[in-house]
Formats: structure tokens, sequence, C-alpha cells
């Protein structure tokens, strides 16, 4: 024959261990949720890095286009394009493309292809051709 008191100290005991569980898988579901969203966050800042080293490229492309001298007309407007272009790659300048519309910086290279894999390209001079 057990004790009344007996019992309702074992119930509580138990309520405790139960509520200790609960908390614990709880704070076990915060970390892992943390993880995830610390996760997404760096992935997006590298490809945030990706899109400014891409444009930091491109502009010292076109200084170097522009220290060979002797530009044409044409050279000079490929050079204003591709500063365009720079812009629209930088996430700090986040330039809009009037034809390639507001890049997200933040989503991966593949999501963030121009020219999707299964379409050739082919390159004449500084022009591409579709």
């Amino acid at each position: 024959m057990k004790f009344p008191m007996y019992t309702e100290i074992e119930r509580e005991k138990r309520e405790e261990q139960h509520r200790l569980y609960l908390e614990a898988k709880l704070r076990e579901e915060e970390v892992k949720e943390r993880r995830q969203q610390e996760a997404v966050k760096t992935q997006a800042l590298e490809n945030i890095a990706k899109d400014y080293r891409i444009a930091c490229e491109i502009r010292n492309y076109i200084t170097a286009i522009l220290n060979k001298g002797e530009l044409t007309e044409a050279d000079f407007e490929w050079i204003e394009w591709a500063k365009k272009k720079a812009d629209w790659y930088d996430p700090i300048v986040a330039r809009e493309d009037e034809y390639l519309g507001k890049r997200d910086h933040s989503r991966s290279d593949e999501d963030k292809m121009i020219i999707k894999k299964n379409r050739a390209v082919f390159m004449v001079g500084k022009c591409v051709i579709y």
C-alpha cells in the first residue's frame, strides 16, 4: 500500500522530468533553427561577396583596356556599357539593368545565371550573340 503523499511526490517528480525534457527539446530545436538561419545568412554573404569580386574584376579589366591606348569610339561605348554592368554586379551600387533587371546578390550562382547552361553562347569580339 502506497501512501498518498509518496504518490504525489512521484507524480511531481515525473512532471518535473517531463518539463525538463520539453525545455531541452525546445532548446535543441532553437539551436537547430539558429544554425540553419546562420548557414543561410553565411551563404548569402558569400554570394554577395562573389558579385562584388566580379564587379571589381570588370572594373580592373576596364582599366586595362583604358591603359592600352588608341581606343576607338566603339571601345569607349563598350567601356560605358561595361561600367554599367560592373555597377549592376556590385552589391554596394546595385544598379538596375535596363534588360536584366535588379540583381539579387544573395542568391546562388546557379540562380543568378544570366544564360542557362542549355543555351549556346558565341563570343565575337566584345559582343555576345545568342
